[in-house]
């Protein structure tokens, strides 16, 4: 007996669009000839003016991506030296006020008066 051949649908949402804007076009063509017309639910007809203004909005949704991925590296670049002024003026205010740490709470630090759990050694 023959194999049944598997006609994959893509899940990576640019490959469906681009394989839906493939059907919507060829559904075209055929024009009235086309063996998709019997569908009811989803029509082509109407399904397929679609499919071009979600290509668009996956080729926006993939700009904004790269975009935000610039503007978190320069981000992370002021960043690192910001985290490290933070840390220095912690532990030299931390030296002004050992004997009333709570004055932190004055630039804005949160002191609470628990000890940090100890962190597990990796194996």
């Amino acid at each position: 007996m023959a194999k049944k051949p598997r006609i994959e649908i893509p899940a990576n949402p640019k490959e469906l669009l681009e394989l839906a804007q493939s059907i919507y076009n060829r559904h075209l063509t055929l024009a009235g000839t086309s063996p998709l017309l019997v569908m009811n639910t989803p029509n082509w007809t109407t399904l397929g003016e679609t499919v071009a203004p979600a290509l668009l909005l996956e080729k926006q949704a993939k700009d904004l991506e790269k975009e935000l991925k610039n503007v978190y590296e320069q981000r992370d670049l002021l960043l690192k030296p910001i985290n490290g002024a933070v840390k220095a003026s912690r532990d030299l205010l931390m030296g002004v006020n050992s004997q009333n740490p709570a004055k932190l709470g004055e630039f804005g630090f949160i002191v609470t008066d628990s000890v940090a759990p100890k962190k597990d050694k990796p194996a």
